[in-house]
């Protein structure tokens, strides 16, 4: 849930977990983005090309979507918003 584009490198192949979500109440706006409980958490991990592939393909339908949007959609990077 805490995935953010930015932590996607498509040239490299890699994705990066660097938080976690945190959401006891269930809303929408109050969230927190933490740091993982162990430094072990933290790690970057290698995709395959079909992994990027549905990546990339998700991307373009969240881009198209947020076009449509306008200014009714609050982009905040997040891959699964």
């Amino acid at each position: 849930m805490a995935l953010k584009w930015s932590d996607i490198d498509f040239d490299k192949k890699t994705l990066r977990v660097t938080k976690t979500y945190y959401n006891p109440r269930n809303k929408t706006k109050e969230y927190q983005l933490l740091i993982p409980k162990t430094k072990g958490s933290i790690r970057t991990l290698k995709m395959d090309d079909g992994v990027m592939k549905v990546l990339k393909k998700h991307k373009e339908h969240q881009d198209d979507h947020i076009k449509i949007m306008k200014n009714e959609y609050t982009k905040l990077d997040f891959v699964f918003c």
